[in-house]
């Protein structure tokens, strides 16, 4: 059986990924915040009529497909 110090260690290495145990707090915030926004701006282009739509020159079906993009897809 594993002694707890090495249950621990391949807790940490599974569960976390590597670019979450280097990333700063700050640039982590920022990701964070990013994703917010993006979730946002997605709800509110799937809101905006045909008339709004055409205003900023988007289409109906290329608003419809950026709107269901999850929120940490670029």
């Amino acid at each position: 059986m594993l002694n707890s110090a090495r249950l621990s260690d391949v807790f940490v290495k599974r569960v976390q990924p590597a670019w979450f145990r280097r990333i700063s707090p700050a640039r982590l915030f920022d990701v964070l915040q990013l994703w917010h926004e993006r979730a946002g701006q997605r709800r509110h282009l799937a809101q905006l009529d045909d008339r709004m739509l055409r205003d900023i020159g988007v289409s109906h079906g290329e608003a419809h497909q950026e709107s269901e993009k999850w929120f940490w897809q670029d």
